[in-house]
């Protein structure tokens, strides 16, 4: 079975679910997790990353679809929302969380909001990373690996 994998998708769907648990570890000191702190824009957060992560299910839902660079180039506009609502969460905290310093699950919402915009802009790009399942023949040969011969004696 011949399998290709857009590695930009897959690190678009990797900063997604970075994104998605970080909305529910603490944001902000003493235990505010995205979900306490902010009224809105968890929502929104929530949204982009599941919109992300559904990128690789895609060929597995509808197989035999031509990839459409216009889906991927959605990816990287929503990223760069998350980015930017993440940034703007670091410095200017929500009125709830005003004088708290971020915690682990803002810095991981970083993270995840920097994948999915990276990850949208190399599968929408002429920048090509692909992963094959399968075994490339071209290069292996098909009885395995063959014997490197030892270097020549000076």
């Amino acid at each position: 079975m011949n399998e290709r994998l857009n590695g930009g998708v897959l690190l678009a769907a990797l900063g997604g679910v970075v994104l998605l648990v970080s909305l529910f570890l603490d944001w902000y000191d003493p235990d505010f997790s995205a979900w306490d702190t902010f009224e809105l824009a968890d929502l929104v957060l929530a949204s982009i990353a599941i919109a992300a992560i559904a990128g690789p299910l895609r060929p597995l839902i509808r197989p035999g679809r031509a990839s459409n660079p216009a889906r991927e180039r959605i990816v990287l506009f929503l990223g760069l929302a998350a980015l930017v609502i993440v940034i703007g969460a670091l410095i200017q905290p929500p009125p709830g969380a005003r004088d708290d310093s971020p915690e682990l699950g803002a810095w991981l919402a970083l993270v995840g909001a920097v994948l999915i915009p990276l990850g949208g802009l190399l599968a929408s790009s002429r920048i090509s990373l692909v992963i094959t399942t399968r075994p490339n023949e071209s290069v292996t040969p098909p009885s395995g690996v063959e014997a490197v011969p030892p270097p020549p004696q000076r």
